[in-house]
């Protein structure tokens, strides 16, 4: 996991979504080969999450780390 900290008026468009100037990059994997790392917006209940890449959102499963 990785933690960005960003003072909260540099953030733009993320203010809204961010508490406390916090953003977290996740890595997930929409297809056989192909993974998005992007900013976390939510997770869903199924278990799988949703990041924000620029003005998109994508929905996959969350790749596990390998250390």
């Amino acid at each position: 996991m990785i933690i960005v900290y960003i003072r909260p008026k540099l953030l733009g468009e993320y203010t809204n979504r961010v508490k406390w100037g916090i953003l977290m990059l996740r890595t997930i994997s929409v297809g056989t080969h192909v993974q998005v790392q992007g900013i976390l917006v939510k997770t869903l209940a199924n278990g799988r999450l949703v990041v924000s890449v620029g003005d998109r959102e994508f929905e996959g499963a969350p790749v596990t780390r390998l250390n």
